[in-house]
């Protein structure tokens, strides 16, 4: 017999830190000489914010990160703001398993992070580079129901049989164990699950007699 190929050991994924220069200057860049080759740091900038020091731009030459820049053009008070967030998108649709960052101590762009948090990836809002460690959050409630007489319980009224209900609690169990997979993104991972047997109006049926079991 052949000798079994080890598995090779997964990447770290890349980490991308989005700086808006506008708002945090050289402060933002703080912890840069601690950065790999395996991250990268893109500079948004403006014309009320395009000067550096010479310390600030021997450090950028000085970082083993790969760095790329983007000057801001177009006028109005958010412009910065919107460009470095559609940019954040086109990377996370080509780039899934990527870590970023947002450098910037506007609040403007928690509403960014709340919405690809939604869509199950994790974004930072940092204040610089150095405080890239992820934020303690409250840890969300996980639903492991081992009690499957409730659950079955729960949808007496809709009269499945056996193997259906079978099925609704095996996807609930297989998805909510992936305890590293953000709560949001398990219930749509159910929710598609069940529609793809059930179809959309039975399914709608089904994850209203499910909600008390997902909170």
């Amino acid at each position: 017999m052949g000798d079994k190929k080890r598995k090779k050991p997964e990447k770290e994924p890349k980490k991308y830190y989005f700086i808006d220069y506008e708002n945090v200057h050289k402060t933002g860049f703080n912890g840069l000489l601690n950065l790999s080759s395996n991250d990268n740091v893109i500079i948004f900038y403006s014309g009320n914010a395009d000067k550096i020091t010479f310390n600030l731009h021997k450090e950028i030459v000085d970082s083993k990160a790969d760095i790329t820049y983007f000057e801001v053009k177009a006028g109005g008070k958010n412009a910065l703001d919107f460009q470095l967030s559609t940019y954040l998108g086109y990377l996370i649709g080509n780039k899934k398993k990527a870590r970023c960052y947002i450098v910037s101590n506007d609040r403007g762009f928690e509403f960014v992070r709340d919405f690809w948090k939604k869509q199950g990836f994790r974004i930072e809002i940092i204040s610089n580079i150095n405080d890239n460690s992820p934020k303690e959050e409250t840890p969300e409630k996980q639903i492991q129901p081992d009690n499957h007489e409730d659950l079955r319980k729960a949808f007496k009224d809709m009269n499945l049989n056996k193997a259906n209900l079978d099925f609704i609690i095996s996807v609930v169990e297989s998805n909510m164990k992936q305890n590293s997979v953000p709560l949001p993104k398990r219930k749509q991972n159910i929710n598609s699950e069940l529609c793809k047997k059930f179809g959309n109006d039975e399914t709608k049926k089904i994850y209203k007699n499910l909600k008390p079991f997902l909170k």
